[in-house]
């Protein structure tokens, strides 16, 4: 604990220096204060953004001080600022815009109180009738020159879609796989320069929010001007007219002018070889205050990426499994001319169907022998998701609400088999289950806030959330057989769980003014959670009658099932949790950087009633927590991040009862009521340099963090059953550290070829409990870790060509103070590259790519591999380019596996998984789009 706080005795000593140095330098320079004025300038009748030039008058019509207006590509916001004498005074503040009457405003700067800003009325211009903007014919002027891919704009990261060369059909994901220095993962998360991407918005709004997929997949690339990346002040910020909190890492879509008021509609279809099939449909509806859109998906790929890129598809992360998916949602964002009030809604429903088999070979490490495991299984599902999410934002008020809503409904089949082995073979087992689950979950947070005429304001935080997991019920059907002695047990498990959950959570914060952007935050809170769990296991095996031998089977009558309950294994609890917090802490934030630190402190208690066969009790437990959090950013051409915090987390209390678990006779689980918190410290460093001029950009971090009191695993192994006993403890000594950088920046002077290398090494200390042979011990296992990877990339674009050279390296060393541990050094390599390109005269565009995936330094020949996977995509369009025909091949070389190794300290795990074959497909997507009238309103 004396760590953190003398690291905060350090920084806010820093800042007291700081501000008595800005203050003495104030008083030599005799500076007079001042206070921002800002506005904004709207079309009168779209309320479109203007970039009018403002002129500051005192009230004699004498000018002060000019400026444009800044029209930001951001959102539908335009804004202008002065800086003005820190006084009472009354100006006029004109407005002109080629086009348009001239507007003025009266302003008045009233009772400045504690005040750093005040925000003047809107000007909303009128245009003028005959402007030569009405039905008036312009000569088309056309402009060629180099486009560049990439700009930086102070701390905002430009990436020119018409710089890319992409096929006639393609999608938003096709451009941002592209664009330098980012990456999509399978699960639709971007990452930028190493850094994940918060939210995907579109024209500076969300869409779709939580489900990045919607808009990577279904709009088409052919709409978008650029796509911007930057930090965005938050929806509570907004609304608070200054940043209150730290800002969202948002990728930013914006649309060409010619699709920000009209229709958008796509719809495609394909068929392929080995049965596979897709189809989907898009539609989007786009004006300066309303944007609607709907989508439909339907396939049995489940496979979002695209030939053409940078050799991501390397077998270890081929998806798994074979996966039908239908889905279907609507968005609906909407605000007031005067954008006082904004709405957005949107909600989907997802049928998912699921195919899963999986073969495994394991092997874990013992001081006394290694211990063998072998299984395949076999699942099948089918789940339904409904989810709605709505928010809502009354500026005037400075209200925001947000409200989530998730709808679950699923049910599964599986079968199984496993054996355990060291010397000889110790167990074999099968089994069969089923399930079925349901869940709801209700999320509602609710923000108001308030400024006072001194500057200061205060603001209430509410969040509710409700989640109900009824029924949650599962059969398993297990027989063990055990060849020593001959002898078998059999298991005909039935599960019935029921799980209701509330929480609610209440916060208050009065935020004081300091001069220079600077505040005093001061918070309370209470927070109440209660969760009520009836956990019943019935052994129906038990039942004196042979039909319960069979699976799925239960009996007819209440009472004839409870005669089936394993008591010894069957709990019910309820839990109640009261959180008291109180946080002081200083911030500033501005344009160009934020700071933060965060001095919380909260006491907890809770309260548990427990019911089992051997412990039926109230439990009570309470502890102050002191977490501080630190965070300092700045913004521009060159930033810099560092951030700490510290955090504590304790047990669930549930495991702190002192039972075990032995419903599963090979895997045993005895709770320990003696596991300590574990408290974290974590920390992150990043300094980015940017060069405008020649589009370059160099990065250096680090990511570290110190674990105290980690929880690691007591296991005992029976050589006898192979049944393995687990039992959680603290250790200490677990620790990591990372160094990471990177560079990107054009080669030639057209900007035509550029390069781009990232690498990391990383330092892991990991501590745990050795396997211990048919006795307790508490040998620990120390293991070293160093992993080394370096990703560097040449790409070369001209015209209707795009080519790329990929490479990619993944070291790593493992070494442990177990004797008999071998010393692991493996590395994975892949290179190759991608090309595409535009037939001129025929308008053909072709797209392959092909990359090597190497492994060496296992110790099982089989995982030392060469896979050479090549792709292929042919792309024809038709009809002025409103119908567009692809045909897809898919590992032409049929090298694909879905083979994932693993190895660690612990052991070594080597899985297959079932996945889609090779295929060859044919698919025609058509598109729409109707432009809004070029004449006049």
């Amino acid at each position: 604990m004396r760590k953190p706080i003398i690291i905060i005795v350090c920084i806010l000593a820093a800042i007291a220096m700081q501000a008595q140095t800005a203050s003495d330098t104030k008083e030599t320079k005799k500076k007079e204060k001042t206070v921002n004025i800002s506005g904004s300038v709207y079309d009168s009748f779209t309320r479109g953004k203007l970039a009018a030039f403002i002129t500051l008058m005192r009230p004699d019509s004498t000018v002060v001080d000019t400026v444009t207006c800044y029209v930001s590509d951001r959102g539908q916001w335009s804004w202008y600022s002065f800086k003005v004498p820190r006084k009472e005074a009354k100006y006029i503040v004109k407005a002109s815009y080629e086009g348009y009457h001239d507007c003025y405003v009266d302003f008045e700067i009233g009772k400045i109180g504690r005040k750093s800003y005040f925000e003047i009325p809107q000007h909303l211009m009128k245009i003028h009738r005959n402007n030569g903007m009405d039905g008036g014919n312009l000569n088309e002027l056309v402009v060629k020159g180099t486009r560049v891919q990439i700009a930086y704009r102070g701390d905002t990261i430009v990436y020119d879609a018409a710089a890319f060369n992409l096929p006639d059909g393609s999608m938003l994901d096709g451009l941002i796989r592209q664009m330098p220095g980012a990456e999509i993962k399978d699960n639709g998360d971007i990452y930028v320069n190493g850094k994940k991407i918060d939210n995907l918005l579109l024209n500076g709004k969300d869409f779709f929010k939580g489900d990045n997929k919607v808009m990577l997949e279904n709009l088409p690339y052919f709409t978008v001007k650029n796509v911007q990346v930057y930090h965005k002040s938050t929806e509570k910020s907004e609304l608070a007219g200054r940043d209150i909190e730290e800002k969202e890492y948002v990728m930013d879509v914006k649309l060409k002018r010619e699709y920000a008021r009209g229709y958008i509609a796509n719809a495609e279809a394909g068929a392929g070889t080995e049965q596979r099939w897709m189809g989907r449909a898009f539609g989007l509806y786009y004006d300066d205050h309303t944007r609607m859109s709907a989508f439909a998906n339907i396939n049995n790929v489940n496979e979002d990426r695209k030939p053409g890129n940078d050799g991501e598809w390397k077998p270890a992360d081929m998806p798994r499994g074979l996966l039908k998916t239908r889905q279907v949602g609507i968005d609906l964002d909407t605000e007031d001319k005067e954008k006082t009030f904004n709405n957005r809604f949107s909600s989907t429903l997802t049928w998912r169907d699921a195919d899963n088999r999986t073969n495994t070979a394991s092997e874990n490490f013992a001081s006394d022998g290694s211990i063998y495991r072998g299984s395949s299984s076999k699942t099948l599902s089918d789940n339904f998701q409904f989810q709605i999410q709505n928010q809502l934002s009354l500026r005037k008020l400075h209200l925001h609400s947000f409200t989530w809503l998730n709808y679950t409904d699923g049910t599964s089949i599986s079968e199984s088999t496993d054996s355990t082995f060291a010397a000889t073979l110790t167990n074999r087992r099968y089994s069969l289950g089923s399930g079925r689950n349901r869940s709801i979950n209700i999320n509602q947070n609710i923000y108001w806030s308030k400024q006072f005429e001194s500057g200061d304001y205060i603001s209430a935080d509410f969040y509710g959330t409700y989640y109900s997991h009824n029924p949650a019920e599962n059969f398993r059907l297990s027989r063990t057989d055990y060849p020593a002695n001959g002898t078998h047990d059999l298991h005909n498990n039935y599960t019935d769980s029921h799980t209701s959950n509330y929480t609610y959570d209440i916060d208050f914060s009065y935020n004081f003014i300091l001069p220079d952007d600077w505040e005093i935050n001061s918070t309370v809170g209470y927070m109440q959670n209660q969760q009520s769990v009836t956990n019943g296991i019935y052994r129906l095996d038990m039942l004196d009658n042979e039909r319960y031998e069979n699976f799925g089977l239960l009996p007819s009558t209440r009472d004839s099932l409870d005669m089936a309950l394993d008591v010894d294994n069957s709990h019910i609890s309820t839990t109640m949790v009261r959180k008291y917090s109180g946080s002081i802490g200083l911030s500033k934030y501005n344009g160009k950087m934020s700071a933060t630190l965060r001095l919380p402190v909260s006491r907890l208690t809770e309260r548990m009633n427990y019911h089992h066969a051997t412990l039926d009790t109230t439990a009570h437990r309470a502890y102050t927590a002191f977490e501080p959090y630190i965070r300092f950013r700045t913004y521009g051409k060159t930033q810099f991040n560092f951030r700490y915090n510290f955090s504590v987390s304790r047990p669930d209390f549930a495991s702190l009862m002192p039972v075990s678990n032995n419903s599963d006779p090979l895997s045993i689980r005895i709770n320990n009521p003696g596991i300590k918190n574990r408290k974290i410290h974590k920390s992150e460093g990043t300094v980015t340099f940017k060069n405008d001029s020649i589009g370059s950009s160099v990065y250096v971090g680090y990511d570290f963090l110190l674990t105290h009191n980690a929880r690691g695993t007591r296991t005992t192994y029976n050589s006898a059953t192979g049944a393995y006993t687990r039992m959680t403890d603290n250790v200490n000594g677990n620790w990591s550290g990372t160094f990471k950088t990177g560079w990107q920046r054009p080669i030639d002077r057209l900007k035509r070829l550029r390069f781009d290398v990232s690498g990391s090494v990383k330092y892991e200390r990991s501590v745990d409990f050795d396997i211990a042979y048919d006795t307790d011990a508490d040998v620990l296992s120390k293991v070293t870790n160093i992993y080394t990877r370096l990703n560097a990339k040449m790409a070369y674009r001209h015209e209707k060509l795009s080519a790329a050279i990929v490479s990619k390296l993944v070291m790593r060393n493992s070494t442990s103070n177990r004797d008999n541990f071998e010393r692991i050094n493996t590395y994975d390599y892949q290179y190759g590259g991608n090309a595409q390109y535009t037939i001129p005269g025929i308008d053909l565009t072709i797209a392959t790519d092909i990359n090597m995936f190497c492994r060496r330094g296992y110790s099982s020949p089989s995982m030392n591999t060469d896979d050479l996977v090549w792709n292929a995509q042919l792309t024809r369009s038709f009809l002025k380019g409103r119908l567009t025909a692809k045909l897809q091949a898919f590992d032409l070389l049929h090298r694909l596996s879905a083979v994932r190794y693993n190895i660690n300290a612990q052991g070594r795990t080597e899985t297959w998984y079932n996945c889609i074959p090779r295929y060859v497909m044919l698919t025609a997507a058509y598109k729409f789009t109707k432009k809004p009238d070029k004449k006049g309103r």
